[in-house]
């Protein structure tokens, strides 16, 4: 099985690779009512009639190991350093470019409402400036279509039909690194859970924030010039940090 064929005003037209039906599907091309075959079913059927087939299942979840017609190629998987290296360096930059001004300024016209909170009460202030620097991360997902380290560095978050992935599952997923990734951002609990997720990606391909719904992570688009960019805004984003952090 590999390529699919559908039926568009009686003629069939193909073969298409999976990841193109579903963004036919999603851009409202083909409804599911549409007509469609691939090698081993027998005739021809509606979409809405297969999606559940184990057959169908089968084939979506093992899309990159065929070699389409249109040349293809097979994605390779962001591995865990790549993968934690972006990670930091969106949330760094998150907290350097967005959350720090705000800090300030709250620091500078509400300085009574700035004390009560910070630093008295540092280890929440930094469970929810990882929050929303997780929230900032999504947000520049969902305009720009990838985060900047990510980009950087040539990683990419797709859904495992090979489309870009959902707002709510990004969002979702998102809320996994901030809870089981990073450990809400604890002192000692961070580090812990970072090890923990290294090792299960390590061993089991994936790790527990993409249990959801089984994004793939993959590498796609780096260049030497990029990884500069990424090295030298990184070292600017960690001494941020640092002088923020009071180091």
């Amino acid at each position: 099985m590999g390529d699919f064929w559908i039926k568009i005003g009686g003629k069939a037209r193909g073969p298409y690779p999976l990841g193109e039906i579903s963004r036919m599907r999603k851009d409202e091309k083909i409804s599911d009512d549409h007509e469609i075959w691939v090698s081993g079913m027998e005739g021809w059927k509606p979409i809405r009639k297969i999606v559940e087939e184990p057959f169908f299942v089968t084939l979506k979840s093992n899309r990159r190991n065929r070699n389409h017609e249109v040349g293809a190629k097979e994605m390779a998987q962001a591995g865990p350093w790549r993968r934690f290296l972006a990670r930091i360096f969106d949330v760094w930059a998150s907290i350097s470019l967005v959350l720090a001004p705000s800090v300030f300024a709250i620091a500078y016209l509400f300085p009574e409402i700035y004390l009560s909170i910070y630093p008295a009460n540092e280890v929440w202030a930094g469970i929810v400036f990882l929050f929303l620097a997780i929230m900032v991360d999504a947000l520049v997902y969902f305009i720009f279509g990838n985060t900047l380290g990510k980009a950087l560095l040539g990683v990419k978050v797709i859904g495992s039909d090979g489309a870009p992935l959902k707002r709510s599952d990004y969002w979702v997923r998102n809320l996994g690194v901030w809870w089981s990734g990073l450990a809400l951002g604890i002192p000692l609990l961070s580090l812990i859970a970072m090890v923990v997720q290294y090792r299960r990606l390590s061993s089991k391909g994936f790790a527990s924030y993409d249990a959801y719904r089984k994004p793939e992570v993959i590498v796609e688009g780096g260049s030497a010039f990029k990884t500069v960019v990424f090295v030298f805004l990184f070292l600017i984003f960690a001494f941020t940090n640092m002088v923020l952090s009071g180091v």
